[in-house]
C-alpha cells in the first residue's frame, strides 16, 4: 500500500499590508502572505465593485505585493482581499479589509473667533478661534506641536 496524501484545501492566506481602516491617496502597495503544502500559483488582489469581487492585479510569487495609482479612484471606503491559487487549483479568499481612498486634500471652510466682551476686534488671552474644515484635521498639522487644548 502506498501513503497518499489527499488535498482538498486551498491555501490560507490574508492582506499584511495596510491594515483595515487606513487612509490611503496616491500610490499604494497591497502586500498579502499566502501558504499551502502543495504550493501557491497565484494571488489575486480584488476590490469590491458594485457587488462584485473584480481583480485588479495579481503577483505570482512571494513576497505578493500589488501597486497602484488611487488618483483616477473616487475619495470613499473600498473593501479589498486577496484570492490565492494552490498548484492544485484550489482557492482561498482572505478575510476583507477597508481601505479609505482620500485623495482630496482638506478646504479650510471658516475660522471663527469669540472675544470675551472686548469690543476692539483684537483677540485676547481667554478668547477662543474655532477652525472649520471639510475633513477630520490633526491639530498640530495646522500648528506645529499643538494638540488641540486651549
Amino acid at each position: 500500500m502506498t501513503n497518499r496524501r489527499v488535498d482538498t484545501d486551498g491555501p490560507v492566506t490574508s492582506i499584511t499590508s495596510p491594515t483595515s481602516g487606513t487612509r490611503v491617496s496616491g500610490n499604494v502597495t497591497l502586500t498579502a502572505a499566502a501558504a499551502d503544502p502543495a504550493g501557491v500559483t497565484r494571488v489575486d488582489f480584488q476590490v469590491l465593485l458594485f457587488g462584485v469581487w473584480t481583480t485588479y492585479c495579481f503577483d505570482t510569487s512571494a513576497s505578493y505585493t500589488c501597486s497602484g495609482n488611487s488618483t483616477g479612484v473616487a475619495d470613499g471606503s473600498y473593501q479589498v482581499r486577496v484570492v490565492a491559487t494552490d498548484t492544485l487549483g484550489h482557492t482561498t479568499a482572505s478575510a476583507p479589509i477597508t481601505l479609505i481612498i482620500d485623495n482630496t486634500g482638506p478646504n479650510a471652510t471658516a475660522v471663527d473667533s469669540a472675544a470675551n466682551g472686548a469690543t476692539d476686534g483684537r483677540i485676547d488671552a481667554g478668547d477662543t478661534i474655532t477652525f472649520t474644515w471639510s475633513e477630520p484635521m490633526a491639530p498640530a498639522s495646522i500648528m506645529t506641536g499643538w494638540n488641540g487644548g486651549s
